[in-house]
């Protein structure tokens, strides 16, 4: 995951992922964003395509950014 943080469960033995606060109060991502393009050079619309990630994809030339 790489946003969080592991805490030992004694009881299980094993340790148990849990989000910090940043995370845990991040808001809802626009579907849509008109962005300059660093592949294409367009200020064009970015799509969300994978929101766990943060991924958007510029529908000029299908960059991610």
């Amino acid at each position: 995951m790489g946003r969080g943080i592991a805490v030992r469960n004694e009881r299980e033995g094993r340790h148990t992922p849990i989000l910090t606060a940043s995370v845990a109060q991040r808001t809802t991502l626009p579907p849509y964003q008109t962005r300059m393009c660093a592949r294409c050079g367009h200020s064009t619309t970015f799509v969300l395509e994978d929101p766990a990630a943060d991924w958007y994809l510029c529908v000029k030339c299908g960059h991610f950014a």
